[in-house]
This record gives structure tokens, C-alpha cells and sequence, in this order.
């Protein structure tokens, strides 16, 4: 059976102990709750509907959300797990919500709403990227305010206080490709999500200052494509490497339309040839980039270890 409490009297035993039991249900009223500090705001509209028409045929949430409590602020009950949930019961004129009640520092509130959203499929990447973020910030305040202290490397403590399965959570590299992935200008941001610009893309030219990345998103526009991630990285080494000022047409010589060689066309079968070598559990819609950071990891290496044997040649 539910234990489900009244807000009022809930309120009336926080006079006497300061805190909400975590381990209970309580029943608050919608129209308290605060949603506006929701990171993953996409939400397609089929899968809105779905849940519009779940809740109301119910007549309610059957599943808890979790909502964190800041005692004498304006916005008291701020909802970290459940967003959706709630717009669609203001929709639908729902007032009263269940609700688990939790006490939580800044970065427990950002865990629990990433943890909340990282299975769902409609996570935009400059979604997760801005959460991934905020998380590194909100832990760089914790620690110079003496909240945390944290031995080691900063991406792995945050991934470690995630609690999704181990095939949710990013590597450290992942996290902190995401992490500098928030720096992309708005419109190469919307490119991103749109799968017009590949994650490896994007990582790279998160590099550059706002003016060099609106360059050379403007020299792929001009060609009618945009630029891939060996083409941004010779325009970030280009911009990094130089003293003076780089020009327009010095980024359009590099993002050019390539020579086109012979075409050679593999079919690979997903689930026979290629499964065994993915990670277990990645999703279908991510397998194209998994594929081409390995390739691009596996050039570099390639590239590094040529250039360790042609230094070590020298010196001989």
C-alpha cells in the first residue's frame, strides 16, 4: 500500500524536525512545484501525447517524481525528476501530484536529473553536453568552497556518482568531449542536435573562440556542407598555430570540396558483423558516431606511432 501524505500535515511535522522523510510519499499541489531549472527540455510531441493519454486515462501519476526541497526560497519544491510529468498535469488540470521529497546539494539535484533522463531517446547532444557542464562547474564551486574534497580526476568522481547502469554512463574522455561540446556557438549547437554536424565535429571545433567557429561553420554553409572532423581539426590547428590574423578565405581553402576519389562500397551486416564488437547495450542511433570515433582514435594512434618511429629514425 502507498504512504501517501497530506502537504499540510507533512508542513506542521517539518516545525519539529526540519525535514521531509525521503522514504515516503507525499501529496503536493502542482502548481507549487518548479520546473524551470529542466536541462532536457525536448521532448517530441508523439511521445508527449503518449504520456498526456497515459496520466489522464489514469487519472493521475501512478509513478512518484522526485522533487528537491530548498527551505525558504522562493521556489521551495523544485522538481528533479519528473518535468514532463507535471507540465502534462497542468495540462490536463490535474492539481495534486505524488511526490518523494529529498534533501540535495547543487550537484545531487544535477545527478538526479541526468540520471532521470539518460535512458530516454529524444536527449538532445548540446542537451547532455550543457548537463555534463554544469555538473563540472557546480563541483569545481563544492571544492574551492571546501564542500567536497576530491582526490584525483574531476570527470571520474562526477561519473561515479551516477547510478545508471555502467553502458549509460560516458568514459571520461566522452564526458569531457561533452563537457567542452557546451562551448559551440548556438547555430553550430543546432547543427549538432540535427545530426548535420557529427559529434567528433563538433568536439573539435568546441576548441575555437566564437568568431573562428562561426568562420568555419560559414566556409562548410558556402559549400553547401558541413565541414567534418578532419577538416576542423586542420582549421584548429591552423588558428592555434598562428600568430596572426586568419581570414575567411584562408579557412575556405582548407573546408573545400575534396577531390573525389573512387568510391568503394562495403555492406557490413549490424547484428553478424559488427555487434560483437560494439559495446552492449548501445543504441542503434548512436552507433555511426561510435563508429567513427573508433576510426578516428585508431588513425591517430596510427599517426602518433609513425611519428615516434620517423623522430626515433632521425636520432639514429
Amino acid at each position: 500500500m502507498e504512504n501517501k501524505f497530506n502537504l499540510k500535515a507533512a508542513a506542521e511535522k517539518m516545525r519539529t524536525n526540519g525535514k521531509y522523510d525521503p522514504t515516503r510519499v507525499y501529496e503536493m499541489e502542482v502548481s507549487k512545484l518548479d520546473t524551470s531549472k529542466n536541462v532536457f527540455v525536448n521532448y517530441s510531441e508523439s511521445e508527449y501525447e503518449k504520456l498526456k493519454e497515459s496520466i489522464a486515462k489514469a487519472g493521475k501519476v501512478t509513478n512518484p517524481i522526485i522533487v528537491r526541497h530548498m527551505p525558504g526560497t522562493e521556489s521551495e519544491f523544485i522538481v528533479a525528476s519528473g518535468n514532463h510529468r507535471v507540465q502534462a498535469c497542468r495540462d490536463l488540470g490535474i492539481e495534486k501530484i505524488h511526490a518523494i521529497v529529498r534533501e540535495m546539494t547543487e550537484l545531487e539535484f544535477l545527478v538526479a536529473m541526468n540520471d532521470a533522463n539518460i535512458q530516454r531517446t529524444g536527449v538532445l547532444p548540446s542537451e547532455q553536453a550543457h548537463m555534463y557542464a554544469m555538473m563540472a562547474e557546480q563541483l569545481e564551486r563544492d571544492i574551492n568552497e571546501g564542500k567536497v574534497e576530491v582526490k584525483g580526476d574531476r570527470a571520474t568522481y562526477i561519473i561515479s556518482q551516477l547510478t545508471g547502469s555502467e553502458e549509460d554512463k560516458p568514459s571520461r574522455a566522452d564526458f569531457y568531449k561533452k563537457v567542452r561540446m557546451d562551448k559551440l556557438i548556438p547555430i553550430a549547437k543546432v547543427q549538432l542536435d540535427k545530426k548535420e554536424l557529427t559529434v567528433e565535429a563538433a568536439s573539435e571545433l568546441a576548441k575555437l573562440d566564437n568568431v573562428s567557429q562561426a568562420m568555419v561553420i560559414k566556409a562548410g554553409a558556402d559549400r553547401g556542407k558541413l565541414p567534418n572532423a578532419m577538416e576542423v581539426k586542420e582549421a584548429v590547428e591552423m588558428f592555434t598555430k598562428s600568430d596572426r590574423h586568419i581570414t575567411q578565405e584562408e579557412v575556405a581553402a582548407i573546408i573545400k570540396e575534396k577531390p573525389q576519389k573512387e568510391q568503394i562500397s562495403i555492406k557490413l551486416n549490424i547484428k553478424k558483423d559488427l555487434r560483437p564488437y560494439l559495446p552492449e547495450g548501445i543504441k542503434d542511433e548512436d552507433i555511426r558516431d561510435y563508429l567513427l570515433t573508433a576510426l578516428e582514435e585508431k588513425f591517430n594512434r596510427d599517426h602518433e606511432k609513425n611519428y615516434e618511429e620517423l623522430e626515433g629514425e632521425s636520432r639514429d
